[in-house]
């Protein structure tokens, strides 16, 4: 059964990394709008995220970051805490990194 888990969960994120690959958000209707931004006119934390994850696809770190500064700053501390959780044994250094960082 986990095994299928596994299996499921890398489908998905391969079939959106393929999505967000092929299509840009900024030129489909197939991707969600913000709903604060429609009602309200002010854009929230995520607010550009699906055109970031685009122009990361496609290397344009620039675009990325004109789309929303947060995602893409977040992504090496998201990767670190992966790191830190996968693995189990850590040095004295690495340690000191992951109680700084992640408070634990």
């Amino acid at each position: 059964m986990r095994t299928v888990k596994i299996i499921l969960i890398g489908f998905l994120l391969i079939s959106l990394i393929v999505i967000y690959y092929l299509f840009d958000p900024s030129h489909y209707n197939l991707f969600p709008r913000c709903p604060l931004l429609k009602y309200t006119g002010f854009k929230c934390p995520g607010c550009g995220s699906q055109r970031a994850v685009h122009d990361l696809l496609h290397l344009n770190f620039s675009g990325a970051i004109h789309h929303n500064f947060m995602l893409v700053l977040s992504i090496p501390y998201v990767l670190g805490g992966y790191y830190f959780e996968l693995k189990k044994k850590w040095s004295a250094r690495e340690r000191k990194i992951r109680n700084f960082f992640y408070g634990y």
